[in-house]
């Protein structure tokens, strides 16, 4: 059921992040910058973060600094 859940977010347009990291009274993603949510939305759809930079028009490096903050604002590890 969960599976279900997170393919038909991720379709409509939304990120789908587990539920032990859910709050059903607050949008996880508020705590996030514009970029920060921007690249999780897409790393969610399944982009590689080479291809998110590109689009995005800064570095690698710039990317993989807006997923660590990201991560670590969610309080994840991995974008597993």
């Amino acid at each position: 059921e969960e599976l279900g859940d997170a393919v038909e977010t991720v379709i409509s347009g939304g990120v789908y992040i587990g539920f032990e990291s859910q709050n059903v009274n607050d949008d996880p993603l508020k705590c996030l910058s514009t970029r920060e949510r921007e690249l999780v939305v897409r790393l969610g759809r399944g982009e590689t973060l080479t291809g998110i930079a590109a689009d995005l028009g800064v570095s690698i490096q710039t990317a993989g600094t807006y997923r660590s903050r990201a991560l670590r604002k969610l309080g994840l590890e991995t974008t597993a």
